[in-house]
């Protein structure tokens, strides 16, 4: 996983946190975006390998065949689809570059939304205790601050703690 995906991942749980219908309007929108994303750059790969496949066919063709020019049908084809691909190739790419900076801006909207609108009681807050829940435990001997599995294994003895005397 990229790290373009794991913000885009990030994004999506922080939205679903929200809860609102601007926070669903940008899930589908970076959703859609990603599909659009994914798509082109399938696109991209299958032009790259049109384009590999008719300059190998040309590469054959001029090293194999006796006299290259006696098949200008197979030469002339393999020259379309090179020059084809080389064509549809770049206006993939401007159109990926396009999508990206789409996906940017819905990133941008993703930032405001959670940084504007998000405040300490509209995350999900943790379950801590309050402040009625808690108690204090005095406590007036050292020697109950220790773990008695540490006491019981041997590691320190009665009057020590890790090496150190025990405060009086």
């Amino acid at each position: 996983m990229c790290e373009r995906e794991k913000q885009a991942e990030f994004f999506k749980e922080l939205m679903q946190s929200l809860d609102s219908e601007r926070s669903r309007q940008l899930q589908e929108r970076l959703d859609k975006v990603e599909r659009e994303e994914a798509c082109i750059r399938s696109a991209m790969s299958l032009t790259v390998v049109l384009g590999l496949f008719s300059a190998l066919g040309l590469g054959y063709l001029a090293v194999f065949v006796p006299d290259f020019s006696s098949s200008p049908l197979s030469v002339k084809l393999f020259s379309t689809l090179l020059v084809t691909s080389g064509l549809c190739l770049l206006g993939f790419i401007g159109f990926w570059c396009s999508c990206r900076a789409t996906c940017n801006e819905v990133f941008d909207e993703c930032r405001r939304l959670i940084s504007s609108g998000v405040g300490p009681a509209s995350l999900p807050q943790p379950d801590v205790p309050g402040e009625a829940q808690l108690e204090a435990v005095p406590v007036s001997d050292p020697i109950e601050w220790r773990a008695p599995a540490i006491i019981a294994g041997g590691l320190l003895t009665p009057g020590r703690t890790a090496g150190r005397p025990l405060p009086d």
